[in-house]
């Protein structure tokens, strides 16, 4: 499946648990709330992971999804 398609499937689960006012115990979200896993996805096969160890010890990582873009946009 298309990773923007998975995107907008998820996007659709929170909008349906929104709506029917699911509670946060029993919702989806609550099984990876203490995960310390992230997932980063379309990067390019050059990197290593020393190159994403660095970019992520220098940035914040409230702001990393802002330092991604700009690093990879040149």
């Amino acid at each position: 499946m298309n990773p923007l398609t998975k995107v907008k499937l998820i996007n659709e689960l929170n909008e349906r648990e929104v709506q029917l006012g699911v509670s946060d115990e029993v919702s989806w979200h609550s099984e990876y709330k203490d995960s310390a896993w992230i997932f980063l996805g379309g990067l390019p096969y050059e990197l290593t992971e020393g190159d994403i160890i660095c970019v992520f010890s220098q940035t914040p990582f409230k702001t990393a999804p802002v330092a991604w873009l700009v690093w990879f946009s040149g």
